[in-house]
């Protein structure tokens, strides 16, 4: 229940923009943690552990951020 309640409205987002849009959608997106959830919390072990995310995402994802960028710049 309490996921319905914390990831109700970007997963219906995420359903409502993917359909119409089809592959011109693209979301980037990991699931954070009890302890990075905090979004006011700016101690140095807080950090880090955002950028260890910033850095799954681009290993994860790393050919839809590529596809991407061909995209944008094309």
């Amino acid at each position: 229940m309490l996921g319905v309640v914390f990831d109700g409205v970007s997963n219906t987002v995420h359903y409502q923009l993917s359909n119409p849009l089809g592959d011109s959608y693209y979301r980037f997106q990991i699931p954070l943690d009890a302890k990075s959830d905090d979004r006011d919390n700016v101690t140095p072990d807080s950090i880090r552990r955002l950028m260890l995310n910033g850095r799954a995402i681009l290993r994860e994802q790393q050919t839809a951020l590529e596809e991407l960028c061909e995209r944008l710049t094309q």
